[in-house]
């Protein structure tokens, strides 16, 4: 069992209750204001029981994956502004979700399609994130420079891929509702299914950041320190890659492709309780990611009177964070 410092302990217990703040704004506040007092009162009960709690969760789940997802990523590939959307993956595993729906076009049935669209989603990120590792690699470290403008080139490649492909599947089989949202996120009207499977999603990534987090750490010094402690840095890398994938993947094929939260949340995290062991931060950054993308949401479904793209909510979130993370220099060890 994690022990944290009592600070920390107090900081944890505000991330809590900011949690709560932000679930209840989520279930009240949207398209359409809904008071508490008529939670119980049709159809308001409807909406609250059967759309805004689902996703209410499913955003909180997407956040917390988005956020230790981003953690993970810089601290595997030692860059401080690496996160899935930076480095590639959520473009990748977009794209992927996109691909499946040309199956339509062949006459396959809309449930083997979105039976599929996970699959080719966790490829393509695969892929995309391989990529990205592959262009900012330099002898065992990775550039800050070279990744980060290596990722977006690859993010920026999907992005296109994405544009093309819908574009020809609206073209072969018109009936199929608009894919662009992969492009700029959107989570709304999500399923108890989908929010089951991203339940289970955001437990195995929090399970496996916890229990690997120390190797995580020595994978973070350099790959000669880690086969000095007997860890096989290729192995351990491509497998925490591979599981950040799929459950970026999932999150993808369910909200779209969200930028910058990876970024945001484990940066200030560090920045108020300074750098501690992968494992120590899992749960602060999970639920500093979960508070930001469920006020995000409710921002972006129409809070303010008109709709927003979810990512250009998060986007300007991620402005001063990132600013103040370059103004430092880079450095991952904050």
């Amino acid at each position: 069992m994690q022990r944290y410092p009592f600070s920390e302990v107090v900081f944890v217990l505000l991330l809590f209750i900011l949690e709560g703040v932000s679930a209840f704004t989520s279930l009240v506040l949207g398209a359409v204001y809904i008071s508490p007092s008529l939670f119980e009162v049709s159809p308001y009960s409807f909406i609250i029981y059967s759309i805004r709690i689902p996703t209410t969760i499913s955003t909180s789940m997407i956040g917390a994956d988005l956020a230790l997802s981003g953690l993970v990523l810089q601290m595997l590939l030692r860059n401080p502004v690496m996160d899935p959307y930076v480095s590639g993956t959520a473009s990748g595993a977009g794209f992927g979700a996109v691909l499946s729906y040309v199956l339509l076009a062949f006459s396959f049935p809309i449930l083997l399609v979105e039976e599929v669209s996970p699959f080719l989603a966790f490829l393509f990120s695969v892929i995309a994130t391989l990529l990205t590792l592959a262009i900012g690699k330099k002898g065992d470290t990775y550039s800050l420079v070279i990744g980060g403008i290596g990722g977006i080139v690859i993010s920026y490649l999907f992005s296109a891929l994405i544009i093309v492909g819908e574009l020809a599947i609206s073209k072969v089989t018109p009936q199929v509702p608009s894919l662009l949202f992969f492009l700029f996120g959107e989570i709304d009207d999500v399923s108890w299914v989908d929010t089951i499977i991203l339940i289970n999603a955001t437990l195995i990534l929090s399970y496996f950041t916890y229990t690997l987090g120390r190797k995580i750490d020595v994978l973070t010094l350099s790959d000669e320190v880690s086969f000095s402690k007997g860890i096989n840095p290729r192995r351990y890398r491509f497998l925490v890659i591979s599981l950040v994938s799929a459950v970026v993947s999932v999150d993808v094929s369910i909200g779209g492709i969200i930028g910058f939260l990876g970024v945001i949340s484990p940066h200030i995290v560090r920045g108020i309780i300074g750098g501690r062991s992968t494992s120590s931060l899992v749960l602060p950054v999970s639920l500093l990611g979960s508070s930001i993308l469920l006020l995000s949401n409710v921002i972006s479904r129409g809070a303010l009177g008109f709709s927003i793209p979810l990512t250009a909510v998060t986007s300007l979130i991620a402005v001063p964070v990132i600013t103040s993370i370059l103004r430092r220099g880079g450095s991952n060890a904050d």
